[in-house]
Order: structure tokens, then sequence, then C-alpha cells
């Protein structure tokens, strides 16, 4: 009944058809004559921005080489339009619940197919199939106006929660206070450099400042990701940690437990073993069973992650497959309100490089497209022997990027963490003008340093 009536109104009543074509899908149909008709009104809308015709369907339509029954079945939802008089927002409303309803049924029955294997999803896609059918939602929302919302946006700019700064105040500078929620941020660097530290110690800041923080490793096992953290978040190189007693390393464990009200939990995949659809029913399965909400998200890395939208084949076009995985993980931060993290490498012509730029990541030059923030980060040998690390920020949407371009930065493998370094050792990389930039930014949540060479900005 209502499936008829949505056929009609998409015909007869441009309103309704404006408001809810961009929700609508076939497969809503319970009918293979509603879901051609569907296609055919679909299609026609999408070309010509208007409500097609009975008349202009029936033509489509005789040209298609349907078998005998199924034309039959679309000739008869045809044959049943009619205008209705039935009050719009009624009639919206109605829509959605029976497009949901549709949508549960029909992930009903996949993550039947699922569970029998006679489907391509497997039986750990079930809850992201069930969910995305209950979020079926018709966007009402007009978006931002400018001229009556500006006390809001004024709130919003003074709010110390919007951003979450690092504890190294030069990524303070560059960023204009750090990182906020729904972003995707890149640390690019070369084989064996420091983008799993420059991960772990993004996971220990928001650790250390009570937050929840999810880190899946796709490179690495899970003991390996927890060892690092260890190190990062006892302050130690990784012999005195490992020459701890039992006793000795539960007692530092206990210690920063105490110290934090945040969770910090580790999963583990193989190379190419999972999409955004497993994180995602990952982090429902936590919330749901833990009441753990997570605040950030950690991906080590990128380029080992498989895509839930292209298939296995598609990778030998990485610019394509992987700038496809960058959106996923980019949606995935929307989706659950929070500040998402990882990696891409350089290419191999560029791994010893100290020049770099968006073309070098190996993976795709679509990736820095999508990314909020970008920085890369090379180590030739001397400055390995150093702990430092040059920095180069090669996307920025939360600062102007031509200022604070190239800054030297602290990297200890050894302790897994990034810190300040003094200003004598900025004027080889920074310009004068950058630097007394840096000095000028006034930021109203300045951060505590996490240790190292310390630097005492100048203010």
């Amino acid at each position: 009944m209502l499936d008829q009536l949505v056929i009609n109104h998409l015909i007869h009543n441009e309103p309704f058809m404006r408001k809810v074509i961009p929700y609508m899908r076939s497969d809503f149909f319970p009918t293979e004559g509603g879901r051609i008709i569907f296609g055919l009104l679909d299609t026609f809308i999408n070309e010509y921005n208007d409500c097609p015709t009975v008349d202009a369907l029936a033509v489509t339509l005789d040209a298609m080489n349907l078998n005998e029954h199924t034309f039959d079945q679309c000739v008869e939802v045809l044959d049943a339009v009619a205008p209705g008089m039935e009050q719009l927002d009624w009639l919206v409303d109605e829509t959605e619940k029976w497009a949901r309803n549709q949508a549960v049924y029909n992930a009903i029955q996949e993550s039947v197919s699922a569970y029998q294997g006679d489907s391509e999803k497997g039986i750990e896609e079930i809850p992201e199939l069930l969910s995305e059918a209950l979020a079926i939602s018709f966007d009402t929302d007009l978006g931002h106006d400018y001229w009556t919302q500006a006390g809001e946006h004024y709130d919003f700019m003074h709010n110390e929660d919007v951003k979450f700064p690092f504890g190294v105040d030069i990524l303070n500078k560059a960023t204009r206070g750090g990182i906020p929620n729904k972003t995707l941020n890149i640390a690019a660097a070369g084989i064996n450099v420091g983008k799993t530290t420059w991960l772990i110690d993004r996971a220990a800041e928001w650790l250390e400042a009570g937050k929840n923080v999810v880190y899946f490793s796709f490179e690495v096992a899970e003991n390996v990701i927890r060892h690092r953290g260890d190190v990062r978040l006892m302050d130690m190189p990784f012999d005195r940690v490992e020459a701890m007693t039992k006793q000795e390393y539960l007692g530092h464990v206990d210690k920063l437990k105490s110290s934090t009200a945040g969770k910090f939990r580790i999963k583990e995949y193989a190379s190419g073993g999972a999409h955004i659809g497993h994180l995602r029913a990952f982090l429902k399965e936590l919330e749901q069973k833990e009441d753990f909400k997570v605040d950030v998200i950690c991906v080590d890395y990128l380029g080992e992650m498989a895509s839930s939208r292209l298939p296995m084949h598609m990778m030998g076009n990485t610019n394509t497959y992987y700038g496809s995985v960058a959106r996923e993980l980019r949606s995935l931060a929307i989706e659950f309100d929070v500040p998402l993290w990882t990696a891409v490498q350089f290419t191999r012509d560029k791994q010893d490089s100290t020049d770099v730029s968006m073309s070098d990541t190996s993976e795709s030059i679509s990736i820095p497209k999508v990314a909020d923030f970008m920085i890369a980060l090379v180590q030739p040998d001397e400055l390995a022997l150093l702990n430092q690390a040059r920095a180069i920020v090669m996307k920025n949407r939360y600062a102007n990027k031509s200022k604070m371009k190239h800054f030297m930065i602290g990297l200890d493998n050894d302790r897994q963490k990034t810190y300040d370094l003094d200003w004598s050792k900025q004027s080889d990389v920074m310009t004068q003008q950058d630097i007394d930039y840096a000095k000028s930014v006034k930021l109203g949540n300045e951060p505590k340093t996490n240790g190292g060479n310390v630097n005492e900005w100048e203010m």
C-alpha cells in the first residue's frame, strides 16, 4: 500500500519528491515491478531535475527488454498511479518509517545469508548491516544560518573543548590550538622513521588527558603496540621497561591507571584484513558491552587497510583504492564525532629524501585531498642520532598553511615520543617571519609538555 503511495507522489507531488528522493533506494520496494519503476523514476529525476509523467515512464519501460511477468508487474504499478491529497509532513514521516522498516527487513535477510555463508558479507558485518538500516533518516537540517546563528558560532570559537591540544607546543602553534572532532589527520614518513611513534604519542596524550583511545593496528601485533605504549606512558626506554620485575611493572601500570580516567584499547587486524565496517562494528560493540565511548581513533596505518566500498581487485589502482580508504576513515571520524589519526608512507624514491611534497605519498595522491591535516616527518641519519626530525606541514585546514610550513621537532623512538626543541634548532628551517609568527600566537589552552628538550616559548 505505502510503496504504491510513494510511487504516486514521486510522480505527482514535487515537494514530496524533493524531500525524499535523496534517501530512497530501489531495494525498499518489495516487488520487482516496483523496483524497476523506481529505478526509472530516479534516473529521470537525476537527468531532468523534475517529476516524470506516467507516459514518459511507460515509453522508457516499453523500450526495456523485460520478460512478460516482470513487464506486467511494472504495468500494474503504473496503472495504479493516481494523484493523492495526503498532507505532506504526514506523508514524509510515514515514508521515512516505511523506508526504515524495509531496510531493516533487507538487513535481516542479508544477515541470515551471511550467517549461512551464502553472502559476500561475513557474520562480523551483521551489526553494521542492522545499524545502517536503523539509522535511516530523512535529514531535515537546513544547514547553518549565517545571520541568525552568529552567537552560537562565537561560543563555538571560544569553547576550549572544540579543539584538543597537542603535548608539543609548536604543533599547537601550527594548528592554532590542536585538532577538532570529525577530522582525518595524517602523519607521513619513510620506512622506520617514526609513524608508529607519532601515533603512540598522540594516543598517549589523549589517554593522559582522561580520554578514551582506540588504537587499530594493521601492521604489528597488539602486544607490540602495548609495549610501545608502556615506553611512552612510563617515559622509559625499552630496555628499562623490559628489565623490570613483574611486581615493578604492575606497580607502574597501577600508578598510570590511577592518574587518568581514560581507557586505552588496542585491536589488531591482519594486513588488508579489515575495513571501516569492521572498525565500526568493533567500536559499536565496545559501546554496547562496556559503555566505552571512544574519544580518539588511531589507525596504524591507512596503507594496510581494505576498502569497504571497492573490491580487492581494484587495489592495482592505488590512487582510487586508497583514496576511497581515506574517505571511509574520514566518514568514520564524522560518524563517531572524534578526530582520527593515521599514517602513510612516502614513495620508494623519497624514503631518504628531505624534500617531500603531497605527490610523494606512496599509496595515493587522493589521500592528501581528503585529509584535514597532514604532516611529514623526515629524519636523515644525522638527525636520527640527535633524536630530531624535520616536520613539513603538507595540508592544514586549521591555520594558514603558508605559515609555519617547516620546523624542527624532537622525535625520540627510544621513548616513543615527540617534544619541543630549543628555538636555536629552528633557525635553519624556519624563517624569522615564521618564528615571529609562532611566538605571537596566543592560545587559551596551552598544554603541558611531555618531557624531552623542552623549549621555553617566548611570549
